[in-house]
This record gives C-alpha cells, structure tokens and sequence, in this order.
C-alpha cells in the first residue's frame, strides 16, 4: 500500500512563524497523518519541530535531514533522534561508515531501552534533483540491505526493480505531480504521478508543494489519495 507524506517546506527561519505555517497546512488537512519535516523546517526549532507536530492529534514523522557526518557524530545523533519516536529519519548513503554508525545507534538504543526503536532508518544517495541510474540506486539498496537498514529514497521510475531484489525495503519517492504541475527542484527523469509510483510498488510518495499551494489543498490531497489507492481507482 502506497501512503501520502505532506512536506512541510517551510522557508521562514523564524521559529514561532515557521510552527505556524505548519500548523495552517495541518488545519487545512485535518485527516492527513504522514508529515515530512526538512532541513529548512527543522532548523527553526530542532527537535522540538517534530515533538510539537507529534502531540498535534497524533502525526507521523518523516524527519529529512540527510545526516553526514564521522560515524561517532552519527551514531550518538541518530541515537538522539532515535529517542524521540519519529517514524522515518534520513542519513546519507553515500559514505558506508554512515551507515554503519546508524546501524550501531539502533543497537545501542535497543541494549538500553530492550526494545526496537520506532525511527525507521532511510538512506539517501544522489537527490532526485541529480540523475539517478539503476545502479546508483541498486548499490544504495544493497548498502543498505547489508546493513540491515530499512530503506532507501529513490524516483519512483526505479522503485519496481529495487522491490524485485529487495522486496521488504522501504522505497520513498519525491518528485510526485502530475504531468500539467508547475516544475520544481526535481530532474525532469524523476518526477512521477502518483498513480505511477502506486504501481512501481512505491511504499510512500512525498508532495510538498502541489498539495500546500494548491487553491484547494484537501482537494488536491483527495485527489492524490484517490490516485494511489487501488480499490478506489478502479484496479
């Protein structure tokens, strides 16, 4: 099943203006669960982004910060993450030391609280504002896979052969519009429908923009929500 993220691009760095933004978007979205808070948004209030937004009637996290750094900062960054119960936390995949002192914060979480940490690590490797070839995209998921890391960010047009050989690896895809969307940031091979990526066996798509400045934000949520859920749409 293909689930929608809402991304929280906020641009204002003043905290107390940022955190009203988003609340505007969460208000005018009030059955939307999944949230993505990026570096811009984050950077506005740290931590306290992602606990307040979690409080406010239960949302789920998608915190995108694409950590890099020496393995010691990550392990010790990420454990600190780890204990604040968001769903999914992004890391670079490009450097495999990366990975590894995600994988070392998970264990230590686990040895201290004896149970598994709620924080879904995601690798990043190129941007979808890069070109992305099938087997930049292969060697992230096998990276992570050896790693026993949980998933990979990845265009949507290379999530079918990523599930192939990974079937339970999370895929997360931006770039999703539709065709007659004004362009962003993403390279032209990225961007997808989100129909398309439902089909690629895309775990959760983010929209940012074409849902927070629509004229009609629930009815373009609808719309997307419609477009990836099978009974609905017609298949």
């Amino acid at each position: 099943m293909t689930e929608l993220i809402v991304a929280l691009d906020q641009t204002n760095m003043n905290a107390a203006y940022a955190m009203n933004d988003a609340y505007e978007v969460l208000d005018k979205l009030p059955d939307q669960i999944w949230y993505k808070i990026g570096m811009q948004l984050f950077l506005s209030g740290g931590m306290d982004v992602p606990d307040d937004l979690m409080k406010y009637d239960d949302k789920r996290i998608f915190l995108d910060l694409k950590l890099y750094d020496v393995m010691d900062t990550i392990e010790k960054t990420v454990f600190d993450v780890l204990t604040h119960d968001v769903e999914m936390l992004t890391v670079c995949g490009l450097d495999v030391e990366i990975l590894i002192g995600a994988r070392n914060a998970i264990k230590t979480y686990k040895a201290k609280f004896d149970k598994e940490p709620v924080t879904k690590i995601i690798a990043v490797g190129k941007t979808t504002g890069s070109s992305q070839t099938k087997g930049d995209i292969y060697n992230l998921a096998n990276v992570v896979d050896n790693t026993s890391l949980h998933g990979i960010v990845c265009s949507a047009q290379h999530a079918r052969t990523v599930k192939q050989d990974f079937p339970n690896m999370l895929v997360i895809s931006p770039g999703i519009r539709y065709e007659d969307a004004e362009q962003d940031c993403h390279a032209p091979s990225s961007v997808a429908t989100p129909m398309f990526a439902r089909q690629a066996g895309v775990d959760f798509i983010v929209v940012g923009r074409p849902i927070t400045r629509a004229k009609d934000p629930l009815a373009m949520q609808t719309k997307i929500l419609y477009d990836i859920a099978p009974f609905l749409s017609g298949e």
